[in-house]
């Protein structure tokens, strides 16, 4: 009798200990998973700070004109060039290229010598911060397109933030005038001088 007990239950001593370690191993590959698949990771966590500053301190350039005003192209932005470009889905469903206006930020290893410029990373890093996946606004200044033919915009948020502003008051791009498109010139050269004060990221000497 006593063989054919421990026979019984042998099977549900090994199968106990058998499914909390499987459960144990779900319980990993989930917060694995989970981890690295949050876009909100430590390293946007400085970004969103700084945005917060400028939101809580009312210090955002809004537009005064109401989105909603034929004026705006509304667009998604699919993907992040870099810094100052980034590539939009319009309403017929086709991308274009889009430039921000008045600013120049870093240049990344794709450009010029393959090497990144300094803050060219943490720029990139920023506008895909406040621009990827989103619903934003076009608006035109007189150009058109650039000599590569990309769009030549202002980028607003859909609560009417100027992406174009952030990023130069933040100092992460240096002002870039080139008329005719200087419908913004003086807002965004105060946005830099502001940066310069606070010595943020480019201005930091």
């Amino acid at each position: 009798m006593y063989p054919e007990i421990r026979l019984k239950m042998t099977p549900k001593l090994l199968r106990k200990p058998s499914i909390d370690f499987l459960v144990t191993i779900c319980a990993i590959i989930f917060l694995i998973v989970t981890f690295f698949s949050n876009p909100q990771s430590s390293s946007t966590t400085p970004y969103e700070a700084e945005y917060t500053y400028l939101e809580t301190t009312r210090q955002k350039l809004l537009s005064d004109i109401p989105l909603t005003s034929n004026i705006f192209e509304k667009v998604t932005v699919t993907q992040i060039t870099d810094g100052d470009t980034l590539k939009v889905k319009r309403a017929d469903e086709t991308e274009v290229s889009v430039r921000y206006i008045g600013i120049d930020t870093p240049e990344i290893k794709h450009q010029g010598n393959g090497e990144d410029e300094l803050f060219g990373q943490e720029a990139t890093a920023l506008n895909e911060f406040l621009v990827k996946g989103k619903t934003v606004y076009l608006q035109k200044d007189i150009g058109e397109t650039d000599k590569y033919g990309r769009l030549l915009r202002y980028v607003y948020l859909e609560d009417g933030t100027m992406v174009n502003y952030i990023l130069i008051r933040l100092g992460y791009a240096n002002i870039m005038t080139i008329p005719p498109n200087v419908a913004y010139q003086q807002k965004l050269f105060e946005g830099q001088e502001l940066a310069k004060k606070e010595k943020r990221n480019l201005f930091n000497e």
